[in-house]
């Protein structure tokens, strides 16, 4: 080009600078013109006639900044109003089927459409753009009220967030079909803003709700936490209290431990505390002594390990162990120098006792204390006082049976006759005769019992007619004081017993003697006899409402010689044998006897009353 330009000028020497200067104004002149079209351009983009892609784009820039629902709603007015010259420009929300209108970024409490609407049902049922021309007379009432020319669903798939709806444009054009479009992209990219937007708001609310409720959990808690160091310092000052009560207490409680132990130390007798599992959890230093065990040594060790106990030279069992006795009864048991017990202990040695063992009692019974002491002395005594007894008895029976004959042969006149005088006093004396003979015949059996020199021969009992033939026997004594006796049998058939007839015999006669004897004239008397639950044991009972036993001779009742005040003021020939022989011949055939008093009655009325007593023994079962 510049070789043209050369020979053009080798030509015409004016060409070039001609050339230039007219270039130059060309130049000039096309800037001039496109500054017009930028104008002319701009003033067309004002009217309408604009570059779509270049409006969505600001659009989509201006929504992508932000999530917050006032502000992609003034973005996108500001996008509307600068794409599109429209008189009226509204961005609608949908909350609960009602459309809402956005101002300032607000959402007004006024219902714009309602849900029930022709216009509502009419784009929620097409979902797409509705323009005021499209429809009918009545769904366009709302567009004339309201100055609408056109809707546009502000879409996220097919769910209605929103719509668009614009009034009449300013140069009164209708919508064009790129106006339609433009609109239908930005109520797209609106819906997903609001969609954003909604989605944000409610993780916001449900954030500050959650903030909220945290907040009031807070509170609580911290309501509950100052509450609880309020009680805390109380408990801390109470604690403290508690200390200085639990010091002094626990002063208190060692002079105490300290007076306990050396009163328990300087008791005369043996002492034992054990638990219910038979474990010794106390001696003191005397029970030590006499048991000749080391007191560190015992402690803990089950007692029947210990002690062994014996009935005269027969080792108890367990279960028959006066400790075994008041764990099942709950009751204390006493025994004397009657009850033949003894002790052996870790020395070997054996020894005679007489104990007491009371139950240690908590909400239960939690243990035993047992007091013991040696009787060898007692022992002796009344093995002595035994031994004269006996001998006694037989040097008293050979001129008692000389006495008996003579005054039998006198009373009848052998020797001559007697006055009425004369009969009187030999019938006196016949009569102390036959009571010392009875006194004599006891101390003997006591005597043959204790001594263990008495043959026993067992035999086949039918109890009921056993006891029918006492009752004859005895039957004028009862029918001379007027006195109600019956036998109350509980069972059809009673089976049979096996035992010395002589025995038996002495313990029901003794028994029916008793309470014939003190009961009162008109009184009652009541037998019964029945087979224990357990079918090993039969019980046979003489209850009457008589005088009874007094609470204080209790504990006295199957000693020997022992006679309550009420009984001697009764009855003053007793002897106080009859119970002490019943005892020991019932436990000679391995039974047991006891008594209850006051004795429990009914009377005709059908009224509880209580009076007199009832003795119990057992009678053991052919198995």
């Amino acid at each position: 080009m510049i070789e043209a330009l050369k020979s053009l000028q080798a030509l015409n020497p004016y060409f070039c600078p001609i050339f230039f200067t007219g270039f130059v104004i060309l130049s000039f002149g096309l800037l001039v013109w496109l500054k017009n079209r930028k104008a002319k351009a701009n003033f067309v983009f004002r009217r309408g006639e604009y570059d779509i892609y270049k409006a969505l784009i600001e659009a989509l820039e201006e929504t992508a900044n932000t999530i917050d629902l006032g502000e992609v709603v003034k973005n996108i007015h500001k996008s509307l109003s600068n794409a599109i010259a429209s008189k009226k420009i509204w961005i609608l929300l949908k909350k609960e089927e009602e459309y809402y209108l956005i101002q300032d970024g607000n959402l007004s409490s006024e219902i714009i459409l309602s849900s029930k609407n022709a216009v509502s049902k009419l784009i929620e049922e097409k979902k797409e753009t509705v323009e005021k021309w499209q429809i009918n007379e009545e769904t366009a009432r709302w567009f004339n009220d309201n100055g609408i020319e056109i809707v546009v669903p502000l879409r996220l798939k097919n769910r209605v967030l929103g719509l668009l709806a614009l009034g009449e444009k300013l140069n009164l054009k209708t919508y064009s079909v790129n106006d339609i479009k433009f609109l239908e992209n930005i109520g797209r990219v609106t819906g997903a803003a609001l969609s954003n937007s909604i989605k944000q708001e409610e993780l916001v609310q449900k954030e500050k709700n959650r903030v909220k409720d945290l907040e009031k959990i807070a509170e609580t808690r911290t309501g509950e936490l100052i509450n609880r160091l309020n009680e805390l310092e109380k408990t801390k000052t109470a604690l403290y209290n508690v200390s200085a009560d639990f010091k002094e207490l626990n002063d208190i409680l060692k002079e105490e431990r300290d007076r306990l132990g050396a009163i328990i130390s300087s008791i005369g007798e043996g002492l034992l505390l054990i638990d219910t599992k038979y474990k010794i959890l106390l001696m003191n230093l005397k029970a030590g002594k006499m048991l000749g065990g080391s007191l560190v040594n015992v402690i803990g060790q089950d007692v029947k390990k210990i002690i062994n106990v014996f009935k005269g030279e027969k080792e108890i069992p367990d279960n028959e162990q006066p400790v075994e006795k008041m764990f099942k009864t709950g009751e204390p048991v006493f025994t004397t120098v009657e009850d033949n017990f003894y002790f052996k202990g870790p020395s070997n040695k054996k020894f005679p006792v007489a104990l007491v063992v009371t139950p240690l009692k908590g909400d239960d019974i939690t243990g035993a204390i047992v007091v013991f002491r040696d009787i060898t002395e007692e022992k002796r005594l009344d093995e002595a006082k035994s031994g004269f007894i006996s001998i006694a008895s037989h040097q008293l029976r050979t001129p008692l049976t000389s006495i008996r004959w003579y005054t039998e042969m006198l009373n009848s006149e052998d020797v001559g006759p007697l006055n009425k005088d004369q009969k009187e006093f030999i019938a006196r004396v016949y009569s102390g005769a036959l009571k010392l003979n009875d006194v004599i015949e006891l101390l003997l059996a006591l005597s043959r019992i204790e001594s263990g020199n008495i043959q026993i021969k067992l035999a086949k009992i039918n109890i009921v007619s056993f006891t029918q033939d006492i009752l004859k026997e005895l039957e004028p004594q009862w029918k001379q004081k007027n006195i109600e006796v019956s036998l109350a049998i509980q069972e059809k058939q009673l089976p049979e017993i096996k035992l010395d007839i002589s025995m038996l015999r002495q313990v029901i006669t003794n028994l029916l003697s008793n309470s014939i004897r003190y009961t009162d004239d008109s009184g009652r008397i009541e037998i019964s006899i029945r087979k224990e639950p357990s079918g090993n044991e039969m019980i046979y009972s003489v209850k009457d409402d008589g005088i009874g036993v007094p609470e204080s001779f209790k504990d006295k009742i199957f000693q020997k010689f022992s006679r309550a005040e009420n009984a001697i003021n009764k009855a003053p020939d007793g002897s106080g044998l009859g119970l002490s022989l019943v005892k020991s011949l019932i436990e000679m055939w391995k039974g047991k006897v006891w008594f209850e008093s006051p004795a429990i009655w009914i009377n005709k009325k059908g009224e509880e009353y209580k009076k007199g007593s009832i003795f119990s023994f057992t009678i053991p079962l052919i198995k």
